[in-house]
């Protein structure tokens, strides 16, 4: 489908957000927030996905949707990209993304949509990654919305804006408010039903990355309102790049996953916006120390204390290694399939938790001597899951058990 429209006028939600009522609070103090058991409801079957970027090639998406299949997922976030969407001012192009949100219904699949970043003729310097324009963004937003209503229903805006590699020349937490407070009226009127997703946030302080706190604090410092204009808040609680250690490690540079989840919700608790999180990538490229057996049982592992923690979505990062797989910086590494479609470890161990039944959930959990233990349950299944968080074999109820998580399944 091709159509061209006119930008409209879009009343300026800025002004409204920088002539709040509330007073901004100083900055939380987030040092005492520790990891705690805070499951989400959601089952693993609803919870588990993969962000992946399909191909507008019908053959290669098949393909790619059929190794989606493999995983046993249901959930996938990927992008809809501005420069493809609208390629010139006001000129729309849905062609190939209505083929593959259509092949990606054929097959169960719930989309979450991420719109970013700037197109090339809206940003100033020709560069995607520079902040775009609010007013035109939203413009671009509310289109796309509009038209995949019904079949989109969950939209992120933006991906990463804490890093400097998606938003020039770093990070900026006000601006970001600024982006949110057109874009996410423009996502209410497209589809007054849809979920809005704050853009998924890095959570780490790097040097190309504004700590997911701090850039938070910024968002909220501008506007005190920030929580009306969303419904969820990402995080990517990636361990610090290039990923290597385990997800539970917590020391003087780690942080467990757990525990940035818990930080995330005290910060948006201490602002008044109590929403739910969700993980909307994470994940392990095939690196150093982590070789394929790590990063099968990093998944898993992380994707459980994730959802014990309270994240109601976790978004595998990424189906496919891309081309250059042992050059560094490890990107084109990720995938758990292979780039010749074969897969890692990482498949038969995300296929075991979710196929297992997909309407178990986390209800209780119980650490003791290195081992995590975790129970999920359903109207009929139980599984206890075990795994050692520190390198050693210990003796459990379900024997001995090491790094690899192990399953105690009754009916």
């Amino acid at each position: 489908m091709r159509n061209a429209r006119r930008h409209g006028l879009i009343v300026c939600a800025v002004v409204a957000a920088c002539s709040s009522t509330k007073k901004p609070l100083p900055p939380p103090d987030l040092s005492t927030v520790t990891e705690s058991f805070a499951p989400a409801r959601a089952t693993v079957g609803d919870a588990l996905g993969i962000a992946k970027i399909l191909s507008f090639d019908a053959a290669t998406r098949v393909a790619q949707l059929d190794r989606i299949d493999g995983l046993g997922v249901h959930l996938v976030r990927r992008d809809f990209l501005w420069a493809d969407l609208e390629p010139s001012d006001g000129v729309f192009d849905f062609a190939a993304e209505d083929a593959a949100v259509d092949d990606s219904r054929a097959r169960g699949l719930t989309t979450i949509g991420l719109l970013a970043y700037d197109a090339p003729w809206a940003a100033s310097d020709g560069d995607i990654a520079t902040p775009p324009d609010p007013q035109k963004f939203a413009a671009f937003v509310e289109e796309t919305v509009k038209h995949f209503a019904g079949r989109v229903d969950i939209w992120e805006l933006w991906n990463e804006p804490n890093v400097s590699t998606f938003w020039k020349p770093r990070g900026d937490g006000f601006e970001y408010a600024k982006l949110l407070a057109a874009a996410s009226p423009a996502v209410r009127r497209g589809n007054p039903k849809a979920t809005i997703v704050l853009a998924g946030l890095l959570y780490h302080e790097e040097a190309i990355v504004v700590g997911a706190d701090s850039f938070l604090e910024d968002a909220f410092t501008f506007n005190p309102d920030l929580g009306s204009l969303f419904d969820v808040l990402a995080l990517h609680p990636y361990v610090r790049y290039p990923p290597q250690a385990p997800p539970e490690q917590d020391d003087s540079r780690e942080q467990p996953v757990g525990e940035m989840i818990a930080r995330m919700r005290a910060l948006l608790a201490y602002y008044g916006a109590p929403k739910p999180i969700w993980v909307t990538e994470y994940g392990w490229p095939i690196y150093g120390t982590v070789d394929e057996a790590a990063q099968a049982r990093f998944t898993v592992r992380g994707a459980v204390e994730a959802m014990a923690a309270g994240a109601e979505r976790v978004c595998i990062y990424t189906l496919d290694d891309g081309p250059n797989p042992t050059a560094f910086p490890p990107e084109d590494a990720f995938g758990v399939y292979r780039n010749d479609g074969t897969p890692k470890a990482a498949v038969a161990a995300i296929h075991t938790l979710v196929s297992t039944d997909p309407a178990l959930a986390i209800t209780d959990y119980a650490f003791d001597g290195g081992v995590r233990h975790y129970t999920l349950t359903s109207a009929a299944t139980r599984v206890e899951l075990y795994f050692a968080v520190d390198g050693m074999t210990h003796a459990t109820a379900a024997g001995d058990v090491g790094a690899d998580p192990v399953y105690v399944v009754s009916h």
